[in-house]
């Protein structure tokens, strides 16, 4: 058994676990929280449900989750978990470091592949009525075999025509659709559909589609590539946003 870090955020580390008996690489996430690990614990597991309602081949595989347990912060012994590891299976590389690359070439039907493998997770993941709501070419992964997966499971939420109001502030800014950036609270799967447009424009590109550092630049170079929507284009914009 060894253990590499390979990356990591500002709340967890992501390191390289493998085990020879098994002979399977897996890539264990440490959501790392001191004294709120219970916070952690509780959103992982729910990260974990949401996993298994789309447990496809488009998606990286959750294997397991462990969570060590210690002493409270008044020294009693007690269960909360400080350490929490999410283990998912191993993907060598990441679509953001990819394109950002020079040296790796690809071509037009590698392009062609994995719009093709995003879209049919998308398909699938809506057709179970899951919205994923961080779609964006650092969370799609690519193993040596050129197979692409969805992963980051931490903002997507079932969802259904019922639901009038949701959270906004989700998707990462430069793959945010217009909607939420106007302050719609009630909105569909497109927003991935959006996202998913974007990345596969930033495939060819390699780089952003729409790179701005605040909501109205943002809004404002949308508007200004795609023109301004009308009620015609968008009915009902002026009471949903």
């Amino acid at each position: 058994m060894s253990i590499r870090c390979v990356g990591g955020t500002s709340v967890s580390c992501v390191a390289l676990y493998f085990q020879e008996v098994a002979c399977s690489s897996i890539r264990p996430e440490r959501l790392a929280g001191f004294n709120h690990g219970s916070q952690y614990l509780s959103h992982a597991v729910c990260i974990k449900s949401m996993r298994q309602c789309v447990r496809n081949a488009f998606f990286v595989q959750f294997a397991f989750i462990v969570a060590y347990t210690c002493d409270t912060e008044h020294g009693e012994q007690g269960a909360i978990p400080k350490n929490v590891f999410m283990v998912f299976e191993y993907m060598e590389f990441d679509l953001t470091g990819i394109l950002d690359t020079p040296e790796i070439r690809f071509t037009h039907e590698h392009i062609k592949s994995w719009s093709h493998q995003l879209l049919g997770g998308i398909h699938y993941m809506h057709k179970n009525k899951v919205i994923h709501r961080d779609l964006k070419a650092s969370n799609l992964l690519i193993n040596k075999k050129g197979e692409l997966k969805i992963a980051d499971w931490g903002l997507a939420r079932s969802w259904n025509s019922d639901m009038k109001r949701l959270t906004n502030r989700v998707i990462t800014l430069w793959y945010r659709p217009p909607e939420l950036l106007l302050g719609c609270l009630e909105y569909t799967p497109k927003i991935d559909m959006w996202s998913a447009g974007c990345i596969i424009a930033e495939m060819f590109r390699r780089s952003g589609l729409f790179k701005a550092d605040t909501e109205p630049l943002l809004l404002d170079l949308i508007f200004r590539t795609c023109g301004h929507p009308t009620e015609e284009d968008w009915p009902a914009i002026s009471e949903t946003c």
